[in-house]
């Protein structure tokens, strides 16, 4: 008999929903926007995504990821460029 531990796409598509409160942590952190980028790639995107190549998730839950950063997160604080 064998065990293993199985990722559905409903595992996957939980992992983007659990996602939201971050982006409002992100939002409220005082951290500049590069320091922004380097968590959601450390933490977000890893913590979200790892191991979703097994499964199929729709463009659809990466359009909302990518939403939530550039949104919540780091649209506040991202630097204004004078011409």
């Amino acid at each position: 008999m064998q065990y293993t531990l199985q990722m559905t796409n409903s595992t996957a598509t939980a992992k983007c929903a659990a996602m939201i409160p971050l982006w409002g942590n992100l939002s409220r952190s005082l951290a500049g926007y590069q320091q922004k980028l380097r968590a959601c790639r450390a933490k977000a995107w890893a913590r979200c995504l790892h191991a979703v190549e097994s499964v199929h998730l729709a463009d659809e839950h990466y359009d909302k990821l990518r939403t939530g950063v550039m949104q919540q997160s780091i649209h506040a604080s991202k630097p204004v460029h004078h011409h």
